[in-house]
């Protein structure tokens, strides 16, 4: 198994190098670890084999959590376990680590097979999560935690002042099943309706029913987000909620 400056040569390792260390903000010491990062799995099946990101990953992943976990801490002094909970599952839900690849261009840096790039993969919402994981655990193992901790402040911890306040934590779709059942009325089911876009862009749209009648209809990014819509567009209509 080469290591990946041996398998892309000296020219392209410092320009993968220098791309990704401008992406985060950082000038790499470990250039092996950095290219270790954009190095997709299906290298792997090629004739010349190079080490992947996939440990990167794993490491990366807990590093954003713990980061996650302790700003919520400071963040909220006064919140419950439960609350910060569910600040943290929004936060690093369905999604948020694809934008934050995104937004850094990291996705664009990422080195695979001709097959792979052929097949999509490059677009997929966890490919996407998987390289800025990764990234994220090589930049901890050259930095330490506070080169990570600059990057989320960039691309990740705005967002709890978008999920900050006690909206975020509204359980729609289990206020809308102590509704029903309040009044004699099976839980709410829910079906896809609708789904639009692009693989790497779905929008779905479900609806929420109970005993065959639909009571709301919601849009999302995944189906957990139109379904938690559709029980608030229920609770809506049904007036008498109690919210």
């Amino acid at each position: 198994m080469k290591r990946p400056s041996e398998f892309y040569g000296p020219e392209k390792s410092a320009e993968l190098v220098a791309a990704l260390g401008e992406a985060l903000g950082w000038r790499f010491s470990d250039a092996e670890t950095a290219l270790r990062a954009l190095s997709h799995r299906s290298l792997c099946s090629g004739g010349g084999k190079v080490l992947d990101n996939e440990r990167l990953e794993f490491l990366g992943d807990a590093v954003v959590n713990f980061l996650v976990v302790s700003e919520l801490y400071r963040r909220y002094p006064d919140d419950s376990e439960g609350k910060l909970s569910a600040l943290k599952s929004k936060l690093v839900g369905t999604g948020a680590f694809a934008r934050c690849s995104a937004e850094l261009g990291l996705p664009a840096l990422l080195q695979m097979s001709r097959e792979a790039e052929q097949s999509g993969t490059r677009g997929r919402d966890n490919i996407r999560e998987d390289v800025f994981e990764a990234a994220m655990g090589a930049l901890y193992l050259d930095g330490g935690p506070e080169p990570v901790r600059r990057v989320l402040e960039r691309v990740l911890f705005p967002r709890f002042e978008e999920w900050g306040g006690d909206a975020a934590l509204e359980n729609w779709k289990g206020d809308l099943n102590e509704w029903l059942q309040g009044r004699g009325k099976p839980a709410a089911e829910y079906r896809e309706a609708e789904r639009s876009g692009p693989d790497h862009e779905l929008r779905f749209v479900m609806e929420a029913l109970s005993e065959g009648e639909v009571l709301g209809r919601g849009e999302g990014r995944n189906k957990l987000e139109a379904e938690r819509n559709a029980a608030r567009d229920a609770l809506s209509k049904l007036g008498d909620a109690g919210r």
